[in-house]
């Protein structure tokens, strides 16, 4: 299955074999903030740094009384600019530039590549992945780390749908942003709207993955993926440090449509505490969830550092459900 040689190529996979795909979301740096100086109460589901935004451009404080932080991220901005996404794009893009990484951190996306997966996955529009592994890191750097896999349409590119960072590190795994990045502000995946232009995208994609994929097997050939939608499907994932709330419709979707079209793998949602209403759709699409348990720091708070800890110890172990 070749390509024009100026699109840049993914290691290949040979019949039978299936990638070991992480899918991983804002778990990551949330285990590394700390508790506002104020003592308000700051919503878990939110990242701090939006937090300061909505206090400095929309007038209402970062606590558990308004009703806005019962909403799932995405939706928190379509409700705080009364729908007006685009016009806030800039503000969040340069703030999510700016935000530093930790050296315990950059310590455990370092663990996380290490462990090893084939791709990483990452709903963040957030670099800590590039910034912990870029030498010096500037933004430039970054872009020129861009992998583009094939030809694209306005709304592919936008998306970023065929395009990836390689990350200069173990083995250099791709990085997928699966709803946008900062370093391009139109990318990021925000309400409604973008959400279903993306999942447009997504389910053709699928279905030419479903064809393409399903002849190379049939005909012994070796299959390049190009888009992070080929390795969800094709792979075996494993998902932490991402809730999967309702409103994540593309990934609701590709759990879907794996579980009728890529029968032979798997999905692992690693989680503490699911709710028993989310519970039951996971188990209509046969979502792995290994009952790990999470313990408590010196703080009396959950440990999600330790927690993630143990389930790259799982994987690598090849015994992701643990004991």
């Amino acid at each position: 299955m070749g390509r024009r040689s100026k699109y840049d190529q993914l290691p290949g996979l040979a019949t039978g074999v299936k990638p070991k795909v992480l899918l991983i979301g804002n778990g990551i740096n949330l285990a590394f903030e700390k508790k506002a100086s104020t003592g308000k109460s700051k919503k878990t589901s939110t990242p701090g740094i939006v937090m300061e935004e909505w206090e400095k451009h929309y007038g209402f404080e970062a606590d558990d009384a308004n009703p806005i932080w019962g909403l799932p991220f995405p939706m928190q901005i379509t409700a705080a600019t009364k729908n007006h996404v685009q016009g806030c794009m800039t503000a969040l893009a340069r703030t999510f530039k700016a935000s530093a990484t930790k050296a315990d951190q950059e310590k455990l996306i370092k663990e996380i590549i290490d462990t090893p997966f084939d791709t990483i996955l990452s709903t963040n529009y957030s670099l800590e992945f590039e910034k912990s592994t870029i030498p010096e890191y500037t933004d430039r750097k970054a872009m020129m780390r861009y992998k583009v896999t094939d030809t694209q349409t306005t709304v592919q590119h936008q998306f970023g749908i065929f395009q990836c960072t390689e990350l200069p590190y173990g083995n250099k795994p791709s990085l997928w942003h699966i709803h946008g990045t900062a370093l391009r502000k139109n990318s990021m995946v925000m309400g409604h709207h973008y959400y279903g232009k993306l999942l447009t995208e997504v389910t053709k994609r699928a279905d030419e993955v479903n064809k393409q994929y399903k002849a190379a097997q049939t005909r012994g050939n070796t299959y390049y993926p190009l888009s992070w939608i080929d390795y969800f499907l094709i792979g075996d994932v494993y998902i932490f440090g991402f809730r999967l709330d309702i409103s994540e419709s593309d990934i609701w979707w590709l759990l879907s449509y794996k579980k009728s079209t890529f029968t032979d793998t798997n999905v692992y949602l690693y989680e503490p505490k699911i709710k028993p209403d989310k519970k039951l759709l996971l188990d209509c699409y046969s979502v792995i969830t290994p009952s790990i348990p999470i313990y408590k720091n010196a703080d009396g708070e959950d440990n999600y550092i330790n927690y993630y800890q143990r389930i790259l110890g799982l994987i690598k172990s090849g015994n992701p459900i643990g004991p």
